[in-house]
């Protein structure tokens, strides 16, 4: 299952998010900046216990596909100006 995450810009960010789904119970398959990949279905307990979780940290689940591609694109943003 993937689950697509506001706010994860650094390598600390994937610590802690990572830390959240653990908590939460659920199994990390591959996390990436905003993209975290569970290796089972999460239930809906889970689920909400998560969201409350990454909201504590300043994170936020994404839900719609026009989201996560404003969140993907002001992530290329941000780190654009290190392509030269």
């Amino acid at each position: 299952m993937e689950f697509y995450v506001k706010n994860m810009v650094c390598d600390r960010c994937i610590m802690v998010v990572k830390d959240d789904f653990t908590n939460a119970g659920i199994q990390v398959q591959t996390i990436d900046l905003g993209k975290v990949t569970t290796t089972n279905e999460v239930t809906t307990t889970q689920k909400a216990t998560l969201k409350t979780v990454l909201e504590a940290h300043g994170f936020q689940l994404l839900k719609s596909e026009d989201e996560i591609t404003s969140d993907r694109l002001k992530t290329i943003g941000a780190f654009s100006h290190y392509i030269g």
